[in-house]
């Protein structure tokens, strides 16, 4: 917001020009000393009749003022909102994958136990073929878990103002062909 430029036009602004050169009808007596020509033209301009412009544009600029602190408060409590629920989701995901891990750690055994038990002839490859399809799920959710961890702290990470600098936007766009 440009108040202080708004405020200035109120005072008296002063212009002075001038110019030097030469001029004939006749291009051969051009530059002889009896047609040197010069002019100075003082301008004084008084911001007395403007029927209020000038203090209509004092209170648009204090407007914009206004309109752009409150844009920047937004943007800051935006920003304090996503890193607070990027926080959060991070210790309520640990604690999750924390648990994923123990089932997992006691999945991965007792299908240790069916194949013990199967060697020894007292479980039957029915019993094994569930257990290893509840290992793979059990792994494929603690996969899943720990993507999610990741994304979070990617998503911490972009609410901390990290992210890619506008050179390489830039060049990411030059080599794709897109603008």
């Amino acid at each position: 917001a440009n108040i202080g430029v708004a405020r200035a036009a109120f005072f008296p602004s002063i212009t002075l020009t001038t110019s030097l050169g030469f001029g004939s009808d006749d291009l051969g007596g051009l530059f002889e000393g009896a047609n040197f020509m010069w002019s100075f033209a003082p301008r004084l301009d008084l911001p007395i009749f403007d029927y209020g412009r000038r203090r209509a544009n004092v209170e648009a600029q204090e407007i914009r003022q206004q309109i752009a602190v409150e844009n920047y408060t937004k943007a800051v409590q935006s920003a304090f909102t996503d890193i607070n629920n990027a926080l959060v989701a991070r210790e309520s995901l640990e604690r999750q994958f924390a648990a994923m891990q123990k089932s997992n750690a006691a999945v991965a055994k007792r299908l240790q136990l069916i194949q013990i038990q199967l060697r020894e002839g007292i479980a039957d490859g029915l019993s094994l073929l569930d257990a290893e399809r509840e290992s793979f799920t059990s792994q494929q959710a603690v996969l899943a878990m720990r993507l999610m961890q990741l994304n979070n702290r990617v998503d911490l990470y972009t609410a901390l103002g990290g992210g890619l600098s506008e050179f390489s936007r830039k060049a990411e766009s030059d080599q794709s062909g897109s603008p």
